[in-house]
């Protein structure tokens, strides 16, 4: 029951702040027992539902540890061991010459050192988050000459690198269809939309048809006129 009425709780603070609040509010749960058991049987303390209570008092609901990657500096994120790569990287992943920064990144025998620990599924992880937020204004095909680097650094995960790159290019080819596929919809609509427009056809009627907002549709009329 205890951890029931703390669902119950977040549930309710989460209502109070779509409803525009800004602060969460102060609940104080009571529950009303008339059960067949006499007097009410479990516990009514919530750090009794973990497994070892004594330590979940100590770490449980405290504030949050934080890794503040904007305060530190490359050689402190540099200590810490294998997150240290993806910690450069989500630093990093904004700046201007982001690319160039990679290429230093990957000569350094941290970055060797870690690649060679790392597992598969970190490593896509690593590819995934690289590729798909590779951004630089020096650099008009960075993310393809960032595979190039990857490659050139680490020669042994050349097949990993190279069908995570393919499987990436697919998914922004699907993309790209699915955008034209979605605006080719829309120019439909609008063809629709005027055709009715011409016929004398209500705001209304033409939304239902067509889908389109009322403002796409009364933009449309003020064309007309």
């Amino acid at each position: 029951m205890a951890f029931r009425l703390l669902h119950y709780i977040v549930s309710l603070s989460h209502e109070h702040l779509q409803q525009g609040h800004k602060k969460l509010p102060i609940i104080l749960p009571l529950c009303i027992y008339h059960g067949e058991v006499s007097p009410y049987p479990h516990s009514t303390d919530l750090y009794d539902n973990f497994e070892d209570s004594e330590l979940a008092r100590k770490v449980a609901f405290k504030p949050f540890k934080l890794i503040d990657l904007t305060v530190l500096s490359d050689e402190e994120i540099s200590q810490h061991g294998l997150l240290s790569l993806m910690e450069m990287l989500f630093k990093h992943h904004r700046d201007k010459n982001f690319l160039s920064i990679m290429r230093k990144m990957l000569k350094t025998q941290l970055v060797q050192n870690v690649i060679k620990q790392l597992n598969i599924s970190y490593l896509s992880d690593m590819l995934n988050y690289v590729l798909s937020t590779t951004q630089d204004e020096t650099e008009p095909q960075a993310d393809r000459v960032l595979i190039k680097e990857l490659v050139g650094a680490f020669p042994q995960q050349t097949e990993v690198i190279m069908t995570f790159a393919q499987q990436l290019e697919q998914r922004g080819l699907q993309q790209g269809l699915q955008q034209g596929r979605q605006e080719g919809r829309y120019e439909e609509a609008i063809t629709i939309a005027k055709k009715l427009i011409t016929q004398g056809r209500s705001i209304q009627y033409i939304q239902d048809l067509t889908n389109l907002s009322e403002n796409e549709v009364l933009s449309l009329v003020e064309e007309k006129a």
